[in-house]
């Protein structure tokens, strides 16, 4: 499964009224043809679809507390 090139992402950032602008967030993915034959193969148009995609999100807070989530999913587009 991991033999495919892995491809860093940027993904695109919340836009907040009244907010000072966001860092950027990345993800790692791993582009999956098979996943865009088979959208294919029941009439969705995929382009590019990337399964697994993963995200490491981390927060330190002022105070020292530190937290990670693990993210798992999957992108396709379509255009």
């Amino acid at each position: 499964m991991f033999d495919r090139p892995v491809t860093m992402i940027e993904l695109p950032r919340e836009v907040r009224l009244g907010a000072a602008p966001q860092r950027a967030h990345h993800a790692l993915g791993f582009r999956s043809q098979a996943a865009e034959s088979w959208l294919r193969d029941h009439g969705i148009g995929a382009k590019t679809c990337y399964l697994p995609m993963l995200r490491l999100p981390a927060r330190i807070t002022p105070s020292g507390d530190a937290s990670i989530a693990f993210w798992l999913y999957a992108r396709c587009s379509f255009f």
